[in-house]
């Protein structure tokens, strides 16, 4: 049995198959653009808290993306984050390596960052637990600045600025 296709059914299969082929050509192209095809190594890391960290939130060290937070879950008393790692950044991961939650402002957009151990330290091995810091409080950066204290005395300098002025008027 021998097939024959008209001139319409090879213009309408070319057409499909062209089409198939953009289609699949344009996801690699927005794949690669958006790292879904790079390889990346899985960590773990525990805060006290979630400090609004979310799936899809960069993992950043000096401030150059180095992968994603993949989620986030609760054990016991504790946050697990679990960290994607791109694959030619694993080797940053040391056992004095200490990951951190930081935000470049007050609200909103959160990031993991990362300050990478001493390149004499032995590497973690994928799936391993980083070591973490607590993200400081409002509070406690205000007390590391001294903010209270420094008020006061600007308080009391402008007083002092005050009464200098009222005997010059006199």
């Amino acid at each position: 049995m021998e097939l024959k296709f008209s001139r319409m059914d090879r213009v309408v299969g070319v057409f499909i198959i062209a089409v198939v082929a953009l289609m699949v050509s344009t996801v690699v192209l927005i794949g690669r653009g958006k790292d879904w095809f790079r390889p990346t190594v899985t960590y773990f890391v525990e805060f006290k808290e979630n400090y609004n960290l979310s799936p899809g939130s960069p993992v950043k060290l000096y401030k150059a993306e180095i992968g994603k937070v993949k989620d986030v879950t609760l054990v016991g008393d504790a946050v697990r984050v679990r960290l994607s790692i791109f694959e030619e950044y694993h080797n940053r991961f040391r056992q004095d390596t200490v990951v951190t939650v930081e935000s470049p402002t007050f609200i909103g957009s959160e990031y993991v960052a990362v300050r990478p151990g001493k390149p004499d330290s032995p590497l973690i091995p994928p799936s391993g637990t980083v070591k973490s810091e607590e993200k400081k409080t409002l509070s406690q950066i205000l007390a590391e600045y001294e903010v209270e204290e420094t008020a006061k005395r600007l308080t009391e300098t402008i007083r002092n600025l005050a009464d200098i002025i009222d005997e010059l008027r006199d």
